[in-house]
């Protein structure tokens, strides 16, 4: 059900899922007093050392002229965080923390195509793109992130196009 809250029921396919809910589980049920903060994320690009994002295997391939296979007709919605963001919310958590579990999210979801489209606008190249029969995991991702802008009053994340180009530019 979309929008994804941190009320949405959780039901993880893989183990890695599964792992993510067990932590959480964990965390809030170890006795302490120090405040717990989940920040339930995205996709995350910007790093210099990213190989693993989807910006960073874009950026590449169009860069590189590869083809890029894309699962239906590109339009799945995703939301994506730049690093610095990350960064930016683990200092105020630092300086003021809080507890609780906020998807951490721009609540801004853009679609695979879109993504392509950009990173290629700026880098002036053409993609190489072909499309591959949908598959069950290609459904749309969007995030509400109503609960994490209303505890962290003002929080501004870098919009997905000034991001693209800041870590293309640091590539």
């Amino acid at each position: 059900k979309l929008p994804i809250t941190e009320n949405s029921n959780l039901n993880p396919n893989d183990y890695y899922g599964m792992s993510k809910v067990i932590s959480e589980y964990s965390v809030f049920n170890y006795k302490t007093e120090t405040p717990k903060l989940i920040l339930r994320l995205p996709g995350v690009y910007g790093s210099k050392n990213d190989k693993f994002s989807i910006i960073e295997k874009f950026s590449s391939s169009i860069i590189k002229g590869n083809e890029i296979i894309i699962e239906g007709d590109g339009n799945q919605l995703r939301d994506y965080v730049y690093i610095d963001d990350i960064n930016k919310i683990i200092s105020m958590y630092y300086y003021k923390p809080v507890s609780g579990i906020y998807n951490f999210v721009t609540g801004n979801s853009i679609s695979v195509l879109s993504i392509i489209k950009k990173i290629s606008s700026i880098l002036k190249i053409e993609p190489n793109i072909a499309y591959v029969k949908k598959n069950n995991r290609t459904n749309d991702l969007i995030y509400n992130n109503a609960k994490f802008l209303n505890k962290f009053n003002g929080f501004e994340f870098i919009n997905i196009k000034f991001g693209i180009e800041r870590y293309l530019k640091q590539k």
